[in-house]
């Protein structure tokens, strides 16, 4: 999801909402049918009060986004109203900026303080000092992508997507999800709710593990208080949470059929427009609170969703009212859609929905669908559905390059397709079982494999920077191989565990030293922060000056797939463990291997020629050979290396044949 701000003085048009489209889907490699864009236009502005001691704070913001929407001829779910100490902030959502205008204009009138003012007095014994209006209008853009078949990196595509759209002056973030599917056991059969305000959250407000919860059912009347209360204790208990990890909404729902004739020229979408947005003017509502459905029998089903149980009820009625099917015939007869009548349900449904983070809660020991009714059983509701989400953000650093296995082994456990991840976090202990378990799950879940086919290992890695002044008379790779001789000795590890790279021209050298063990690491580590290093790892035509180890141990984990048995597209599966793993990780695909067993020396020499042509190739990607002391089960590796960012758009690798 990704969301642009910008301060605007004309509503934005087709043609700049289409560059826009443009751009995000070449970003991220998906169709343009794959962006949704949705548009709303804020104007903000204050109140300033004088209240008396004891006013209910939350009262007063009720009773001032009532009044203002009733000034402004608007629903209530389009104000919002924050009031502190006795100043009261307001925001004004529409569809344009000439409508944002409007409302600005009407609220500096001396008839709009006045009729705060008044209903102030009577209710809150306050009064209005003034009415500011900021004349800045804000374009909140709301995009949503559909990433499922997007041929980019989704963490590499955001950032790309933050830098084009801040550049046509939007202030711009982008945040990636990845959310399971429900249980199939718990299929869902409440309707969908219908957003009632205009604006999305950018990004979200729970992430992690998250259950949402619906339960919905017939009402005569507002669920009280006490019974929502109530409720809400309910789902904490089942997961041990605290209150602050449960959010909770209520709807309710007034619905019905219409039996319409749709004309051979009109298609589904726009009769879907229409019905829609004549609903919500024949009802007085706004049209994102109306939800219109055509059945594969071709009838229609609309929701009018509300706040209170007293505005469903009135929708209802008006929905039932003689000449009402007439009304809404003569709003789109000209539209080729024909309404032949209306069958409202005649009942009001409540839709009560919460999302818990259960990150840090409690598994229960009973299945929670089975709770769920029981809840719904006891409030006099019929439905209850259970469905778990993985919500995270965007990974905020970028992955690491630094390999710390080859992957495959001297003699492969795995022939065939390999397909090699490393996953890297900083740590300040070893990874215990369950934290692999965890990442197995979700290297399993991304590439669509058994966790049992998962294999893995851990390196855990310390890092920093040598300022060195090297002779004139030595090379880079000399002083490279010096360096890493000298840390060989000083650390009392082998030159297979060290890497050391050299600016001749800063004279900064950077290291990793990558051990089995946290707690060598950890060792390594302190070892490196002694004052008396760097006169131990200066060595002939080589004077190091200072040593700066990083201030963590990072440790990475390679897992390695057998591709065969993948069944998404790489590039995808890759996209969905950046979005499943916390922002504390970072994965990167280490390399795409076809390793062949070769029995005889004819073949591998076969192998390697073909190596070669395949290095030849217009879209050339880096091919490691290595052929092993000829025995009779000597093997082959050719490690192909693939990046997401080939030109040609495609997971390119080279298939080496041996026949």
């Amino acid at each position: 999801m990704i969301e642009l701000l910008k301060a605007v003085n004309m509503t934005l048009n087709a043609s700049e909402l289409a560059n826009i489209n443009s751009d995000v889907s070449n970003v991220y490699g998906v169709n343009e049918d794959d962006v949704t864009i949705e548009v709303v236009y804020e104007t903000s502005g204050s109140l300033h009060l004088t209240l008396t001691d004891g006013v209910d704070l939350r009262e007063l913001e009720e009773a001032l986004q009532e009044e203002l929407a009733l000034i402004l001829g608007i629903h209530e779910s389009h104000v919002r109203v924050d009031v502190t100490n006795e100043t009261a902030v307001y925001t004004i959502v529409s569809d344009s900026v000439e409508d944002a205008k409007g409302f600005s204009s009407l609220l500096e009138t001396a008839n709009a303080t006045s009729m705060i003012d008044k209903i102030l007095s009577e209710q809150f014994g306050a009064s209005v000092e003034s009415i500011v209006v900021d004349d800045t209008i804000v374009a909140d853009v709301v995009i949503t992508v559909d990433t499922s078949d997007a041929k980019h990196n989704l963490a590499d595509a955001a950032e790309s997507v933050v830098n084009i759209l801040t550049d046509d002056g939007y202030n711009t973030t982008a945040t990636n999800m990845f959310i399971t599917s429900s249980p199939t056991r718990s299929p869902s059969t409440v309707p969908t709710l219908v957003p009632v305000t205009q604006q999305p959250s950018a990004k979200p407000s729970m992430t992690g593990k998250i259950a949402s919860i619906s339960m919905s059912g017939l009402v005569t009347e507002d669920i009280s208080a006490g019974d929502v209360d109530d409720i809400r204790s309910d789902l904490i208990g089942i997961y041990d949470v605290t209150d602050d990890d449960i959010q909770m909404e209520i709807q309710y729902i007034a619905s019905g059929m219409l039996n319409v004739t749709i004309g051979d020229d009109t298609s589904e979408d726009d009769a879907i427009a229409v019905i829609t947005a004549s609903l919500s003017e024949l009802l007085g509502v706004h049209n994102r609170q109306v939800s219109v459905t055509v059945d594969t029998d071709g009838s229609v089903t609309y929701f009018v969703t509300e706040d209170s149980f007293d505005e469903a009820s009135r929708i209802v009625n008006a929905t039932n009212a003689d000449g009402f099917a007439k009304q809404l015939e003569g709003k789109i007869a000209l539209s080729g859609v024909i309404v032949e009548s209306i069958e409202p349900d005649g009942a009001v449904e409540i839709v009560i929905v919460a999302t818990i983070d259960i990150t840090e809660g409690t598994e229960p020991d009973v299945d929670v669908v089975d709770i769920i009714a029981n809840i719904s059983f006891v409030y006099g509701l019929s439905n209850g559905t259970f469905e778990e989400h993985v919500v995270t953000s965007l990974p905020t650093f970028q992955p690491s390059a630094i390999p710390v296995t080859s992957v495959p082994t001297t003699v492969p456990s795995v022939t065939g397709l390999v397909v090699s991840i490393a996953i890297s976090h900083s740590t300040s202990h070893a990874l215990n079982d369950e934290e692999l378990v965890g990442l197995e799950n979700a290297v399993a879940l991304a590439y669509s494999v058994n966790p049992e086919d998962v294999t893995s290992s851990t390196a855990y890695i310390v890092s920093g920077t040598l300022n060195v002044d090297i002779d004139s008379s030595m090379t880079e790779e000399s002083a490279q191989d010096a360096l890493v001789a000298a840390m060989t000795t000083v650390l009392g590890v082998n030159e297979e565990s060290i890497t050391v790279e050299i600016d001749l021209e800063s004279g900064e050298a950077t290291y990793t030293v990558s051990v089995p063990e946290f707690n060598d690491a950890s060792v390594i580590q302190s070892a490196l922060d002694d004052d008396s290093v760097p006169a131990q790892l200066s060595v002939q035509g080589i004077s190091v000056t200072a040593v700066f180890p990083d201030a963590s141990v990072l440790a990475e984990t390679t897992f390695v797939i057998d591709g065969d048995e993948v069944t998404v597209s790489l590039i995808t599966a890759e996209n969905t463990l950046d979005a499943i793993l916390d922002k504390e990780y970072t994965s990167d695909v280490e390399g795409i291997s076809f390793v062949v067993l070769c029995l005889n020396i004819f073949s591998m020499i076969i192998l390697f020629l073909l190596s070669q042509l395949c290095d030849s190739f217009s879209h050339k990607h880096s091919i490691d050979t290595t052929i092993n002391e000829p025995d009779i089960h000597s093997s082959i590796h050719a490690s192909v290396h693939y990046w997401s960012g080939c030109v040609c758009g495609n997971e390119c690798r080279c298939v080496l044949i041996i026949i």
